[in-house]
């Protein structure tokens, strides 16, 4: 699970929300009087006993509740979703013969408006603002856009069907790997990566030998998830272990052993020695150590690169616990 950082556009996503539920071809400068005079009173009502201003933090005190609701942090959305329970938008009806659960139709105009988001592609655009490059729940795959074709799918973290309320709400959208996605389905995790009130390093990922000579065959090791080296967040450890769980991260996981004694293997001879003949032997290549790093070990190692290609998680938790980047730091502060 890795963090993303804010949306870099929020006053945008906005303004194409509210294109979403007009109807009809508008120019832009219409949009804001447009909304105003044809929806505001209409959201008004049906947000009516169920969220209020008192719900949302006195940062958006200029704001329409509507605007609130689109833009709210995630740590507020799950504040307003703790007073819901599983079937407030939800009722029953008699569908071949079975009973099932399905949206209330006055919510209806929020799905409605989340399928015209992706019919109009902008499920690419936010993908290509945010800048991702891999998942952001398993960190495993790519999720590049192939020009308006997404490879991104927008997970709802709660999920639009029981929550209609958050269909579009920009925090409540998790761009995924089709693979999550599919997974996780309506089901709920217990770490978003909106959420900006955790500690994810709390969570790193490990390995176990299984036998003495593991490091001639892979498949004798495993991949594990490790909790409390930098804190004691028991909270943190139960929430992710059930986005683990969900996601079914460790079988995941086990697929790349061999990735992970590769590692291992250049660790061993990545010591000051080797590192001094490798920059001296390809000299002025490297304008960092990150650099050079990233070019033995073949991935980014910083957190704020998670994003930008697979396993880079992996990576640097690996290189931490071998020592690797403790030397790289060593290095760097004798020079």
């Amino acid at each position: 699970m890795i963090p993303i950082p804010p949306f870099p556009s929020p006053s945008a996503y906005l303004f194409q929300t509210k294109k979403l539920f007009l109807h009809g071809n508008i120019s832009d400068c219409n949009v804001e009087s447009r909304f105003s005079s044809e929806k505001e009173k209409e959201f008004k009502s049906l947000f009516a006993g169920i969220i209020s201003s008192e719900d949302f933090d006195d940062t958006s005190a200029d704001k329409t509740l509507f605007e609130k609701l689109i833009l709210a942090p995630f740590p507020v959305l799950q504040k307003i979703h703790k007073k819901f329970h599983e079937h407030q938008f939800q009722t029953q009806i008699i569908k071949n013969e079975r009973k099932i659960w399905v949206v209330k139709d006055e919510w209806r105009i929020f799905l409605k408006a989340y399928d015209r988001l992706v019919s109009r592609h902008l499920n690419s655009w936010l993908v290509d603002q945010y800048g991702i490059k891999c998942c952001p729940y398993c960190n495993e795959n790519f999720v590049f856009n192939r020009g308006d074709k997404a490879s991104a799918q927008l997970d709802h973290f709660f999920p639009k069907d029981k929550y209609p309320l958050f269909a579009v709400s920009l925090y409540n959208l998790v761009p995924a790997c089709p693979a999550c996605n599919h997974i996780k389905r309506e089901s709920m995790l217990g770490v978003s990566p909106h959420d900006n009130k955790r500690d994810f390093d709390q969570m790193r990922i490990s390995y176990t030998p299984k036998v003495s000579s593991w490091m001639l065959d892979h498949h004798t090791l495993d991949v594990i998830f490790r909790f409390g080296s930098s804190g004691e967040d028991r909270e943190f450890e139960q929430d992710m272990k059930k986005n683990i769980a969900c996601l079914k991260l460790e079988p995941a996981y086990q697929n790349h052993r061999d990735y992970v004694q590769e590692i291992v293997n250049k660790a061993f001879w990545y010591n000051d020695a080797a590192t001094e003949a490798f920059r001296n032997s390809l000299p002025g290549v490297f304008g960092s150590e990150g650099e050079m790093l990233r070019m033995v070990f073949g991935n980014y190692a910083e957190p704020k690169d998670f994003l930008k290609r697979p396993l880079s998680k992996l990576t640097r938790d690996l290189l931490l616990e071998l020592g690797v980047l403790n030397m790289t730091k060593k290095r760097q502060g004798d020079t």
